[in-house]
């Protein structure tokens, strides 16, 4: 449960850093990316680089 949620905060700081915007926006980017799977799925996947909010990758 801690892991999960460390993990989520991790993906947000991320997300923050790739989008350049506040971690409330980017908290939403995520749980709105996990409408078929858990927001802790679509974090571990921005934590492990295969999601990307960038465009470039």
């Amino acid at each position: 449960m801690w892991s999960a949620r460390a993990e989520v905060h991790q993906a947000t700081g991320m997300v923050v850093a790739q989008l350049h915007m506040p971690a409330n926006d980017a908290l939403a980017i995520l749980r709105a990316h996990a409408y078929d799977t858990t927001l802790a799925e679509i974090a571990h996947q921005v934590v492990i680089r295969q999601l990307d909010f960038r465009g470039d990758s």
